[in-house]
């Protein structure tokens, strides 16, 4: 009875299968979706990448950037994608060098091993990937802010605003110690209105305050997202949000979205990593199994194929360390989640895809 029984369960799972695959195959071929892969074949052409050199090497998309600083979005392709090209076979040696460009110190061990591995700035209207050095002597318009983040994120209000943040954190998360919270790194700039000019004050910005102390992972719930952090302060989530008309007041990412902070919601929809591909600032929201940064019928389709054994769940689905946070009903302490959780149930199981289903559907799931 039993092996009938799982029998059973099997077919009902790959008949949910079929029309999930039959929509996404029927998506429009070229359609633009978050993905790390962003521009990859665009870049990989660009620079005449052989396929021998495609199998060594491993791209991460970075950021993209307009050249009149506008914001970007999926529906306008940017003026440059800035990615990293990586020999995955190649080891770091004593011998290597810092990687300066100009002024810039970028602070990567480029190895040449393969010798198209290195940054790239790719301008959408020429086809052309400019390498750092080659953006620094032909210095393209606005070419100065890809290298400026390149170098190690950007400080535009620091000498203003880091002193607020690091009396919130040593009066809060680091009070114990205090010689470790010397961590910014400025992640987003909030505007209620669009800004009229460069020196418009933001409303508020996003600050990631890490630690200079091995890793203590920590991560919350907010709402429908789950944001997690490495180098974080003991049992605490290391993202700050400034206010700078509140007389810069600080508030810890959770005050701030207790508090409902005007346009707190539109920070979950950043996302931030910087040169080396570590991820600053990521907010998944729950239930977006294939990490496409939205919730539709592919991500049942995949919760479905993971638990029939066609697919594995990536390792960001599982999220685990101190929840700071009740969320899925945990306290401060160490636990482990899951983004495919959808029904919060505690685990992830064709009671999620089903979930996601009828809410697509629009009925209470």
């Amino acid at each position: 009875m039993k092996a009938f029984k799982r029998i059973i369960s099997t077919v009902l799972v790959m008949l949910l299968l079929i029309p999930a695959a039959i929509m996404t195959a029927g998506a429009q071929e070229g359609e633009v979706t978050f993905s790390k892969d962003k521009y990859k074949e665009e870049i990989y052409a660009a620079i005449e990448l052989t396929e021998f050199e495609k199998s060594r090497v491993e791209y991460t998309y970075l950021f993209e950037y307009n050249a009149d600083n506008s914001p970007t979005s999926d529906e306008a392709t940017p003026d440059y994608v800035v990615a990293r090209i990586d020999d995955v076979f190649a080891w770091d040696t004593d011998g290597a060098a810092k990687y300066i460009v100009g002024t810039y110190h970028l602070g990567y061990y480029k190895s040449n091993a393969i010798e198209k591995a290195d940054y790239y700035i790719y301008s959408t209207a020429e086809g052309i990937a400019y390498t750092p050095h080659e953006l620094y002597w032909k210095q393209p318009e606005n070419w100065q802010f890809a290298l400026d983040t390149l170098e190690g994120g950007i400080y535009k209000y620091r000498s203003v605003f880091e002193e607020y943040v690091l009396e919130k954190r040593s009066d809060i998360t680091m009070k114990d110690w205090p010689h470790y919270a010397r961590g910014y790194e400025e992640l987003y700039y909030h505007y209620e209105t669009e800004p009229t000019c460069d020196e418009a004050t933001p409303d508020y910005v996003l600050i990631y305050g890490f630690t200079d102390m091995t890793p203590s992972y920590a991560y919350g719930v907010f709402g429908d997202y789950i944001v997690s952090g490495g180098y974080a302060s003991p049992y605490a989530l290391p993202y700050y949000v400034i206010v700078p008309k509140e007389n810069c007041k600080v508030y810890t990412l959770r005050e701030a979205y207790d508090a409902g902070l005007e346009g707190i919601e539109n920070a979950f929809n950043v996302y931030k990593i910087n040169a080396l591909g570590e991820k600053l600032w990521v907010a998944k929201q729950i239930g977006d199994a294939d990490n496409d940064r939205e919730i539709t019928v592919k991500d049942a389709t995949f919760i479905q194929k993971c638990l029939a054994g066609l697919q594995y769940f990536p390792d960001g689905d599982e999220v685990w360390g101190h929840c700071e946070t009740p969320g899925f009903g945990h306290l401060s302490y160490e636990y482990t989640d899951y983004i495919s959780d959808f029904n919060r149930d505690g685990e992830r199981n064709i009671r999620d895809a089903t979930a996601i289903q009828k809410y697509i559907a629009g009925f209470d799931y």
